[in-house]
């Protein structure tokens, strides 16, 4: 079958160019002639430049001030992402992408990530192509590990996910808390399933990353994309260890940083690190995919990260904001961890397959 994915798939997020790469993988190891369907809206291009002076129209003249502050400030750091990011991209999506917006597919796939979250670059509401309002041609559209972010909506928005979806021949979503948002609709064939990053094991991974070890000692990787762990905690924890700390860091620039890695370097760094500290959805899930003493703890919109780690039984890792981390605590028990992870890959693989059939 020709198939094509309708999802972040440029973006500069970790999570956002895996999730894209292992959906494809999957897909194309099942035997179909897979596309990224290149469509790459003009608000996250402006989110992404190094210098976006575009966000500064509208303001106050205090406004601007404060907004040129934090474009120049920002500079330096976006261009290094930008530098880590485009050779992979180049690699593992750009040769993949199919621009011709007229193109017969049997099927799009629309997912995974937060592509049904309310837009910042359209004032907070919905983008109706990430939902099959477009002129994409395909015989049936389903979604795939779906996800919204904030649930928080008005009865117009309510009326317009039912409508949206319900064209779809099937819908999977990636948290608990939409599936029960979307229940009362009758959709057709709604289920939960992974994250497709969880799709691959660590070896598929390797083969497709080509991962190779960054750090020669020991360390302890720290992974930020939300307020975490106080840095007086990490550092009590990686003195007890005696590990030296890497931090990826989405908002600053600390000392002994790896701050800009690639994709595969953000893997990479995951697969060979000692112990991982996080609040990220997908640092967790690679954490879990190479068995890695991983701990959580996030200030806020916790419920993704929580659901996962409640339906792996490893509440004992997520910590509450704020609290120290525990430096003897039993090992994760990956035998049985993976157990369930192989049962819900299954099923969530099933889940696909099933749909595009």
């Amino acid at each position: 079958m020709k198939i094509g994915i309708l999802t972040y798939h440029r973006v500069y997020n970790y999570g956002a160019t895996l999730q894209a790469v292992a959906l494809r993988l999957l897909l194309e190891r099942a035997g179909h002639q897979v596309f990224y369907i290149d469509y790459y809206p003009e608000y996250h291009r402006r989110w992404y430049r190094a210098f976006n002076v575009e966000s500064l129209r509208g303001m106050s003249l205090r406004g601007k001030l404060r907004g040129l502050y934090v474009c120049c400030k920002e500079y330096r750091s976006k261009k290094a992402r930008a530098k880590a990011y485009n050779p992979f991209i180049e690699e593992q999506i750009a040769p993949f992408c199919n621009t011709n917006d007229k193109e017969q597919y049997d099927v799009i796939v629309y997912g995974s990530d937060q592509i049904w979250r309310k837009q910042p670059g359209l004032g907070w509401k919905f983008n109706p192509i990430f939902f099959g309002e477009n002129d994409y041609s395909a015989k049936k559209q389903i979604s795939y590990a779906a996800s919204m972010g904030n649930l928080d909506m008005n009865d117009d928005e309510l009326a317009f996910l039912q409508n949206a979806l319900s064209r779809f021949s099937a819908v999977s979503v990636r948290e608990k808390d939409l599936y029960d948002v979307l229940k009362p609709f009758n959709l057709a064939h709604l289920h939960l399933t992974l994250d497709p990053t969880m799709l691959l094991n660590a070896e598929e991974w390797d083969a497709a990353l080509q991962t190779k070890r960054l750090i020669d000692k020991p360390y302890v990787l720290f992974y930020r994309v939300r307020d975490s762990f106080k840095d007086e905690y990490i550092g009590d924890f990686c003195k007890e260890k005696g590990m030296q700390l890497v931090r990826i860091n989405s908002f600053e620039h600390p000392i002994g940083s790896c701050l800009h890695p690639s994709p595969a370097e953000f893997v990479s760094l995951i697969k060979y690190a000692d112990y991982v500290l996080t609040s990220s959805f997908h640092g967790l899930a690679f954490s879990l995919i190479y068995r890695k003493e991983v701990f959580v703890s996030i200030n806020s919109n916790s419920e993704r990260l929580q659901g996962l780690m409640r339906q792996l039984e490893l509440d004992d890792r997520f910590l509450p904001y704020g609290s120290p981390i525990p430096v003897a605590l039993k090992p994760i028990n990956y035998d049985e961890v993976h157990k369930t992870l192989e049962s819900l890959r299954l099923d969530s693989s099933g889940f696909l397959m099933d749909a595009i059939k």
